[in-house]
């Protein structure tokens, strides 16, 4: 079956060392590149191979190509360190901007 936009829907085998190819066009359409992890989910009979995308443990928010600050194997986003810099200063956590947008 050859790949298309609209199904993107492809069979693959799987080779002798358990492997799957994703095809180069499906790559470069979500942005994929040698070496970019994957995310590996099991549903039932389904398997579900998806990019890869951080997520802060603190705001919950999607981080996909930004620097985090990692302590003890957990990462938090630019903005959620900085409020915790703050609170660790002040000793009280600074408000939060409700009207802010969403990045």
């Amino acid at each position: 079956m050859a790949y298309n936009k609209k199904n993107k829907g492809v069979v693959r085998c799987i080779d002798k060392m358990g492997r799957v190819v994703i095809p180069k066009e499906i790559r470069k359409d979500l942005g994929m590149d040698i070496g970019s992890p994957v995310e590996i989910t099991v549903f039932g009979n389904q398997v579900q191979i998806r990019k890869y995308v951080e997520y802060c443990i603190i705001c919950g928010k999607p981080q996909a190509g930004a620097e985090m600050l990692k302590i003890h194997d957990k990462k938090i986003c630019d903005k959620c360190s900085g409020l915790i810099g703050k609170y660790t200063v002040t000793g009280e956590l600074p408000p939060v901007d409700e009207d802010e947008e969403d990045e």
